[in-house]
């Protein structure tokens, strides 16, 4: 797998005016779920072709080689945590595929089970946080406090017509509904609870059953990558941490009300398996990356709407 990654870092972290490169993350989703080589190879070859070398951008280049010879030498958590510190209110950049794709890396460091080495995985990581440095984007939040749960029960609640968006960019959306009358109503600050982290894993798997949007993916694997990259968040991000991730939330379920789900049919008792197959074979990054995020917070919580949420992106499949 390692040469994949490594492959990888000769392209630009973003092409076609500002989609994100997502073949590192979904790689690394592979393999988790237990694809062969033959698998991993057959969506390397096919996703690699869309994708622009980091030559034609010298100074991301740059960015990343100063940040590795920065890492290479000290990468303990301390290290990465400063890093990062300044990165954390900017979880709207690429559409939370900064946040990913750094936290995807971060697990293959923290676990200290990965058969990349370790020079390779710095370099990765260093080429996810130029990526999250270099395109930043931050939504405001409305000044006022919020309870969480009551919040996300008036959201439920309220009669949200569906939003017609011309062909954009998931993060130019957030920032324009983030200026919208219907954003403000819901948004606000809320204080940091053990219970809000449950509260906003629920709220984005209720989007994607309820939606089955493209943009709820994100709003799924953004919330994975938080649980990876927790560790790493300083004391005064800890207490912002949430409520960047609700007003974030927010502002992506409401671009996700654009689409609707009968989902009726679906039932809980399905297990990953029957899937695994089609997704190792997928070259959909999304759906391998939705796929992997689904199975790992599922062992963690067994939440059983993370199986429905499994239903939900296979049955477009």
């Amino acid at each position: 797998m390692e040469k994949y990654i490594q492959q990888n870092l000769q392209y630009s972290p973003s092409y076609n005016n500002g989609l994100s490169n997502h073949l590192s993350m979904a790689i690394l989703a592979l393999d988790k779920i237990g694809a062969n080589e033959q698998q991993i190879d057959k969506f390397f070859n096919s996703y690699s072709t869309k994708l622009e070398s980091i030559i034609n951008y010298p100074q991301l280049l740059d960015m990343q080689r100063k940040l590795y010879e920065n890492l290479k030498n000290n990468y303990s958590k301390i290290k990465i945590s400063e890093v990062l510190d300044n990165l954390i209110p900017y979880l709207t950049t690429g559409g939370f595929h900064g946040i990913i794709r750094v936290a995807y890396i971060l697990e293959e460091l923290e676990h200290n089970i990965s058969i990349i080495s370790q020079n390779i995985i710095i370099k990765e990581l260093a080429m996810g946080i130029t990526y999250w440095e270099k395109a930043k984007i931050q939504i405001d939040d409305e000044l006022r406090h919020i309870n969480l749960q009551e919040i996300i029960k008036k959201f439920h609640g309220s009669n949200i017509q569906q939003t017609k968006f011309s062909p954009n960019l998931i993060y130019n959306d957030l920032l324009l509904i983030s200026k919208s009358e219907l954003y403000k109503e819901f948004s606000g600050q809320i204080q940091y609870t053990a219970k809000n982290d449950e509260l906003l894993h629920e709220f984005a798997l209720d989007i994607y059953i309820e939606t089955r949007d493209f943009t709820a993916i994100h709003m799924v694997t953004l919330m994975h990558a938080y649980e990876i990259i927790k560790p790493y968040i300083n004391r005064q991000n800890e207490e912002n941490i949430q409520t960047l991730l609700w007003n974030n939330l927010l502002a992506a379920a409401i671009r996700a009300k654009r689409s609707s789900f009968d989902n009726k049919f679906l039932s809980a008792e399905q297990c990953f398996i029957k899937y695994k197959d089609k997704v190792l074979n997928s070259n959909d990054d999304h759906v391998i990356k939705l796929y992997y995020t689904l199975s790992k917070l599922y062992r963690k919580s067994a939440n059983p709407k993370y199986i429905t949420a499994l239903q939900v992106l296979m049955s477009k499949q």
